[in-house]
């Protein structure tokens, strides 16, 4: 296998990534070229790797490298979200290891990758990763996720929810709540804010708006490879699903309702209609499953993510495994600089997720409290 590594693409290529994309079974939306317009908008520096066999492509991977403080010399770490892509065992091989030599030469501290890959199929791309010595990056080889089959009709797979989930659409649907797709970024813009208030209210990373204002630029105006379906009640923003797509599977990726707005309309629940609206888009695409991204199981009462997991059982999805998250490390002086880095990042972001008071007390204390005003403390 050829392998080439290029930081930008000719349109002929473009054209031949995206009829390897659209063809090949394991592929994931973020794994389209479009999407390294997202990574450069997250301050990352895009990679386009291509595997070639007999002159055609045999495997793609769209890496997203991540800089280090002061300069390219060196790189903290290289991710490929949900890829790379490829068909069989053997390509994977020759493909991974010329990567992983090629970031080594490029001094990066580790690679990341997640092959979009199901089980029992993974079970050889799991020993593969096992060969060439990659490990679970949080600590499980394999993620739980729930999938709806959109290869019957909407009629029947609305049947298959729960009978609380059908009313609850009913009823959303006798108080007009309408589901229409955001096309520009004043549309975008509601479910921007509330989504970013609730990850800081959670105490999770949240989504920068440059980023946002990519997907907004570059995938759902087009509504094509994804889409960001809002619900409202009247002009009243009540909440909205984020998708994305490849040619076989729809992926749920961000979902927000507002809590407070709901509660004055005799307590309604849109999620059911939201997540259904989009189950009708992704089969509109041509989509064979919808991926609800996590598991379904809700068993763990004391699990942070029960409530999420009690609100996708309601829509009857089957339990898959999938190959997880996982990491090589190819430097490991740099992949420490990038481990405490990191420590420092989210402790930078649990702070500022404090009160104010409480913040001002812990800056105080650490000698980096310059002003009393509230303004010097929320640029710390």
């Amino acid at each position: 296998m050829k392998v080439y590594f290029q930081y930008q693409l000719s349109q002929a290529q473009q054209d031949e990534w995206l009829y390897f994309w659209e063809n090949c079974k394991n592929a994931h939306p973020r794994q389209h070229h479009v999407f390294a317009e997202i990574e450069k908008a997250k301050g990352r520096i895009p990679l386009f790797v291509i595997g070639e066999e007999n002159r055609k492509i045999a495997a793609i991977g769209l890496f997203s490298i991540r800089p280090f403080f002061f300069g390219n010399k060196f790189s903290l770490e290289a991710v490929c979200l949900r890829g790379p892509v490829f068909e069989n065992i053997d390509n994977g091989r020759d493909f991974l290891l010329q990567i992983i030599s090629f970031f080594k030469s490029l001094r990066v501290g580790s690679i990341r990758i997640s092959p979009l890959w199901y089980f029992p199929e993974a079970e050889p791309i799991e020993s593969l990763l096992k060969e060439l010595n990659f490990i679970s990056y949080l600590g499980h080889t394999r993620d739980l996720t729930a999938l709806i089959d959109l290869q019957r009709s909407i009629e029947d797979i609305s049947a298959s929810f729960s009978q609380s989930t059908r009313r609850e659409i009913r009823r959303a649907e006798r108080n007009q709540v309408i589901i229409r797709a955001a096309t520009n970024i004043k549309e975008g813009q509601y479910f921007f804010e509330k989504f970013d208030c609730m990850q800081h209210e959670r105490g999770l990373t949240p989504i920068t708006f440059n980023e946002f204002r990519s997907m907004m630029e570059f995938i759902f105006k087009k509504q094509d490879i994804g889409i960001l379906l809002n619900a409202y009640h009247g002009e009243t923003f009540l909440g909205g699903l984020w998708l994305v797509r490849s040619s076989l599977v729809a992926h749920a990726s961000r979902y927000v309702v507002v809590n407070e707005v709901l509660r004055s309309i005799s307590n309604l629940s849109i999620g059911p209609v939201l997540w259904l609206h989009g189950m009708i888009w992704a089969k509109k695409k041509g989509c064979k499953l919808f991926d609800m991204e996590g598991s379904a199981e809700a068993t763990d009462i004391n699990s942070i993510t029960y409530e999420v997991q009690k609100f996708k059982k309601r829509f009857n999805p089957a339990t898959f495994e999938r190959i997880s998250e996982h990491v090589y490390i190819s430097n490991h002086t740099i992949q420490s600089l990038f481990t405490g880095s990191t420590k420092i990042k989210y402790l930078k972001q649990y702070i500022m997720g404090l009160p104010y008071f409480i913040r001002k007390k812990l800056l105080t204390h650490t000698g980096n409290h310059k002003s009393d005003t509230k303004d010097n403390m929320s640029q710390t």
